[in-house]
């Protein structure tokens, strides 16, 4: 930018800090640190209304495509058997699906045997998550603990309690005997939980 201004890098930071900082009512743009540089992004309430009228849909990521990138983000640089290692699963269609997407990339060879690939984030996986560096990740021990905590509200919301097979009653077809002699079932309740 400062090059098509004919302008001091300086100025044009100090202009787009600025621009960060206007308040949110003045405009459903903002301008935002992203990757080492800047970028004019819609604000977030005004996302939906935006994607309407222009007709794009943004491109969401599959699981284990997060997946594949949180182990990445993290750990990089990383093979891919060291990302199987933690996912438990083949991700080699995940980073090939990425690298075209150019979230991930290659940056060399691990010097181990048969030198694997070692795999990092790019610049453009920066701008998809609207990340201005690396660093802005949050730290993995918060996310760790975010993520005990809700497994702790879920536990909650499931009732156990010593007597819980007691409170579970599974209801028997109703038996009698028919003409012959042999038990027919009643047009009462099949099995069903009450």
């Amino acid at each position: 930018m400062a090059l098509a201004l004919e302008v001091d890098e300086q100025a044009v930071a100090e202009a787009a800090r600025e621009l960060e900082q206007r308040a949110p009512e003045i405009s459903g743009l903002q301008v935002k640190a992203v990757a080492g540089g800047w970028q004019t992004v819609t604000r977030p309430e005004y996302a939906v209304a935006v994607a309407r009228f222009v007709g794009k849909r943004a491109q969401k990521l599959s699981k284990a495509a997060l997946e594949t990138l949180a182990i990445l983000a993290y750990n990089q640089p990383s093979t891919q058997p060291e990302i199987e290692a933690i996912r438990g699963v083949d991700s080699s269609g995940v980073l090939k699906s990425l690298a075209e997407r150019s979230l991930v990339k290659e940056a060399g060879r691990k010097e181990a045997a048969g030198r694997p690939i070692l795999y990092e984030t790019t610049d453009d996986f920066l701008v998809y998550f609207g990340l201005n560096s690396i660093q802005d990740m949050p730290d993995q021990s918060v996310l760790e603990a975010m993520l005990d905590a809700k497994q702790s509200e879920e536990d909650e919301m499931l009732p156990v309690t010593d007597d819980a097979e007691e409170s579970l009653h599974i209801a028997e077809p109703h038996e009698s005997e028919d003409a012959t002699g042999h038990p027919e079932l009643d047009e009462g309740p099949t099995q069903r939980v009450v």
